[in-house]
């Protein structure tokens, strides 16, 4: 029924207007008898706030009353036979009408007890209903900016029109009448009315969302700019499949979106709730829509959720609505019914392992909600427990900026006015490997954006740490500050120090492992520098501070700026005391995964807290014992990514230095962030080239990045090669073929070698049976540049393989074939071929939606005029026997053949003959699909009818 509503604003609004989906909208016969019913049984007594929705409400409980023939039924059709006729008189589009009358029905219950109000009138229509329309001017003083709103002013004149004359004439019989009814109803108005006070109504909600999009659409990074003109659409990888955020969400209760620091985490939270927020916005903003009916978006952080006390999604909604002032909202909320969309950020700040296990084990399936929540993949694995197994959840990674092309544009869109500033970093950026690499996470990438603006031809700083340290001073700086006097950094991080580390010192699990909060509390003796305020901003004052305010809650604005600060703070320590400080974090702790290896290569002296934290290191080691030597052995190569070898004992840089030998293999990630120790580069790049052929083609890949950021030798290359083009033609599946040719090409093969592999691809492709194999391969000879001798060949194997796709389960794969046909410049004559196999396919197709994929691989391939004929008339063949579902991809089908004038009316008659029998959900499409075939005017009234006809029932 919702998506109904949908199709008719889709049919009579404009071709421009956004479709609005999920809004329960209310047709002309219910707008005209809500209007009716409002007028009459106000003159008994006020109702309270009924909108549209209320109003319908009111008209089923007035259709219950015993006497069908009573005078306030006769008045009621009276004045509705009044409105109607006044409606039938407007000559405008009909939505401008239809909206004009709903914002009618609430301009006539604002007005309260309408028998006073037409008394004092003196039972003169005109007064009368000026009376009201002022009312509704005082309160809203964009009354009058609409078309609407004058339709709306004119059907309020038509219905005191009606109303004023009867009253006039038979007023205290009437009257009684109406009382009459009222106390037959009884309770149940008086019950309509006191829900309708409790919750809120479409100006609350419309004040909230207006309130909350600008803070969700806010970032204290972004210096004035907002999120929204500057972020990506970040795709979720779910499994083996990447989507987009909206596709994620879209048919489950709950999506888990993961990623590591700096991830862009939070940006998309805040994108989702407000997306949602604009679209409940522009719902609530048309009359006739059910303010009951739209998604309520609402945004909280899991450690308010943990800190409120509630579990499930009462506790959920609770967090995100915690003042008295939006009690109303909250009650709209929790009622049942109502549709909710809670968007928990960060469940991994701000709560224990076994906290974060119990709230979300108190999460059911609810009919109406939905959750987003985002969190470290560490500690949702840490928490996550029965969901696992639940249907409608899903769990999915952000993946990183692509580079070049999204960090490019982040670049050019931030530096809009200063395009000489976006180059200057973009070139830093194409010049430097190890800001590439870090430059595709968002919240790096935007730290670099702030360094170049604060000295913009300057060169960016070479490690992590000195990036956090010239984004503290750019927070410190005056930029945001309100006073003239500059803040004294050096105090100011000495004061951060301390109260980073009293916020995680003691945060700990009975187990000991970190678990930091969302927030720390400080001492605010009220000198503090206000400085301080832009790294880490005051939150709230505690309930034991709430007069004195000697105490301050307080949250650093990325939980990477807090760990940066930790890690300081560490590293002024003697080496036994950091040894002291990290040693129970280095094992199985991902809320120290981040500061631990900060810490100690922020360490003056790194060396002497290493060796205290290697007497954990055996060379005899127990299977346990393997455990504790990966993990330390890592967090030293880890440490050695962000320190230089000057920076170590000579031991320790020969433990490195072995360490990236043997580590090489297993974790080529951590030899590409090393590779500036460079004394080892080439036992690290022999090492490689010992392991590449005897290693998985996945991998292969990942340990060529590796080499080639070690400056590997004119030699090294050659040997990378030869490695690759050994295993090649021992590889049987395609997809690792691809690995292997991608990376052969990052070590720019010979053109003998380039022809050794093309041959080799070429020899395999006759004898692949399945299409997606050949697929694979073809991708991997375009990447080789084949010849024009090669081409023919494997061009053959796609022609030969196009027909053996006749089951359904195959047809899919016909586009992919055919584009990678059109990648090797076929023929006019192997084009023919294509097409006529496709055509003899479609023959003996009968699934909709292969159908629709066989005509856009049809299309692809530029079909003479003698075969769209065909081809449409195989579709219109079709039609008829279609079962509704699965008209609409037909139809599309039909719709990019460009049907002729002849042609169109069979279709559409089609439509027309299906709708009745079509599902809600799949009414909507249908319509789009008839509206791009131009209808009749007849025929879009036989639509509209058909559509109310649904609404109504």
């Amino acid at each position: 029924m919702v998506v109904a509503g949908n199709a008719l604003l889709v049919f009579c609004g404009s071709a421009q207007r956004r479709v609005r989906p999920m809004a329960v909208l209310t047709s002309r016969s219910r707008l005209v008898e809500a209007l009716a019913a409002v007028a009459v049984s106000a003159l008994s007594g006020s109702l309270g706030p009924v909108g549209v929705t209320a109003a319908n409400k009111l008209v089923s409980l007035l259709q219950e009353a015993r006497d069908r023939a009573s005078g306030e039924r006769q008045l009621r059709d009276r004045v509705r036979a009044a409105i109607t006729q006044w409606a039938k008189s407007e000559h405008i589009d009909e939505e401008v009408t239809d909206r004009g009358l709903a914002w009618a029905v609430e301009c006539v219950q604002l007005a309260g007890c309408q028998h006073d109000l037409i008394v004092r009138a003196d039972f003169d229509p005109g007064k009368a209903a000026g009376a009201v329309l002022e009312a509704v001017r005082r309160r809203d003083e964009y009354w009058g900016t609409e078309d609407e709103h004058e339709v709306a002013e004119r059907a309020v004149h038509a219905t005191y029109g009606a109303l004023c004359p009867e009253l006039k004439a038979e007023g205290g019989v009437l009257l009684a009448a109406i009382r009459d009814v009222r106390r037959d109803l009884g309770d149940r108005i008086d019950q309509l009315r006191d829900d309708l006070l409790g919750v809120a109504g479409r100006r609350e909600l419309i004040k909230y969302l207006e309130g909350q999009i600008p803070l969700w659409d806010q970032s204290p990074w972004l210096c004035g700019r907002r999120p929204s003109q500057l972020e990506r659409t970040l795709e979720i990888e779910d499994e083996r499949r990447r989507m987009s955020p909206a596709e994620a969400l879209d048919g489950v209760w709950l999506l888990t979106v993961l990623g590591g620091p700096g991830a862009g985490k939070t940006w998309l939270a805040r994108r989702l709730v407000r997306e949602a927020a604009e679209e409940a916005l522009g719902q609530l903003r048309d009359p006739r829509v059910d303010p009951a009916s739209i998604e309520l978006p609402l945004f909280t952080t899991v450690a308010a959720w943990a800190a409120q006390g509630g579990v499930g999604f009462e506790g959920l909604i609770e967090a995100a609505l915690p003042h008295d002032s939006e009690e109303r909202i909250r009650k709209l909320a929790v009622q049942p019914g109502t549709r909710v969309l809670v968007v928990a950020d960060s469940l991994d700040e701000g709560v224990s392992v076994n906290t974060a296990r119990t709230l979300l084990n108190s999460l059911a399936e609810v009919p109406g909600r939905r959750l987003v929540m985002t969190s470290r993949p560490e500690a949702w694995r840490s928490a996550v427990t029965d969901l696992r197994s639940k249907q409608g959840t899903r769990a999915g990674t952000l993946t990183e900026l692509r580079y070049p092309d999204d960090v490019h544009a982040y670049v050019t869109a931030w530096f809009s006015e200063e395009p000489s500033t976006a180059q200057h970093l973009i070139t830093q950026l194409d010049r430097r490997r190890e800001l590439r690499a870090t430059a595709t996470s968002p919240l790096l990438l935007t730290f670099y954006c702030m360094s170049t603006e604060q000295q913009p031809h300057q060169e960016l700083p070479q490690r992590l740490r000195e990036l956090y340290d010239a984004i503290i001073d750019r927070l410190l700086d005056g930029r945001w500050a309100t006073t003239e006097e500059p803040a004294d950094r050096a105090e100011c991080r000495a004061i951060l120090r301390r109260w980073a580390w009293d916020g995680v010192k003691d945060a700990l699990t009975p187990a000991g492992l970190g678990a930091w909060p969302e927030r720390i509390t400080t001492d605010d003796p009220g000198n503090v520098p206000r400085a301080l305020d832009h790294v880490a901003p005051k939150q709230e004052y505690p309930r034991s501070s709430c007069f004195d305010r000697k105490r301050v809650e307080r949250r650093f604005l990325h939980r990477t700026l807090w760990e940066y600060v930790v890690a300081e703070h560490i590293a002024t320590l003697t080496p036994k005391e950091a040894a002291k400080a990290l040693l129970p974090h280095v094992w199985f702790d991902p809320d120290w995964q981040v500061a631990l290896p900060m810490a100690l290569a922020a360490h003056p002296s790194r060396s002497k807290v290493v060796e205290r934290l290697w007497c954990h290191h055996s060379q005899h080691p127990t299977p346990a014992q393997e455990i504790v030597n990966s993990r330390l052995e890592e967090l030293l190569l880890e440490v050695a990514a962000q320190t230089d070898p000057a920076d170590w004992s000579k031991p320790l840089r020969a433990r490195i230095h072995g360490l990236r030998e043997s580590w090489a293999p297993r974790h080529p990630q951590l030899i590409t962030a090393t590779a500036h120790w460079t004394s080892s580069n080439r036992s690290v790049a022999q090492t490689i080239l010992t392991t590449l052929p005897k290693t998985d083609p996945w991998q292969v890949k990942r340990l060529v990045e590796a080499l080639l950021a070690l400056n590997p030798t004119k030699t090294e290359r050659t040997q990378a090669r030869h490695a690759i083009l050994t295993t090649l033609p021992k590889t049987t599946k395609p997809w690792q073929v691809q690995h292997l040719v991608e990376a052969l090409l990052a070590l720019t093969p010979t053109e003998t070698e380039r022809t050794h592999i093309r041959h080799t691809i070429l020899t395999t492709l006759p004898k692949t049976t399945k299409p997606w194999q050949v697929q694979e391969l073809v991708k991997a000879l375009l990447a080789l540049t084949p010849t024009e001798t090669e081409r023919p060949q494997a061009r053959q194997t796609i022609l030969t393989t196009l027909p053996t796709l006749t089951n359904t389960t195959d047809l899919w794969q016909v586009q992919p074939l055919v584009g990678a046909l059109l990648a090797l410049t076929p023929t006019e004559t192997e084009r023919t071929q294509a097409r006529q196999t496709i055509l003899t396919t479609l023959n003996h197709t009968t699934d909709p939606r292969d159908v629709k994929r066989l005509v856009e691989a049809l299309l692809a391939l530029t079909p003479t005029e003698t075969e769209r004929p065909h081809t449409r008339q195989t579709i219109l063949t079709t039609l008829p026997n279609t079962r509704p579902r699965e008209v609409n991809p037909l139809i599309e089908a039909l719709l990019t053949l460009t049907p002729t004038k002849t042609e169109r009316p069979h279709t559409r008659q089609t439509i027309l003959t299906t709708l009745p029998n079509t599902r809600p959900w799949q009414v909507q499409p249908l319509i789009e699909a008839l509206l791009a075939l131009t209808p009749t005017e007849t025929e879009r009234t036989h639509t509209r009818q058909t559509i109310l006809t649904t609404l109504n029932h």
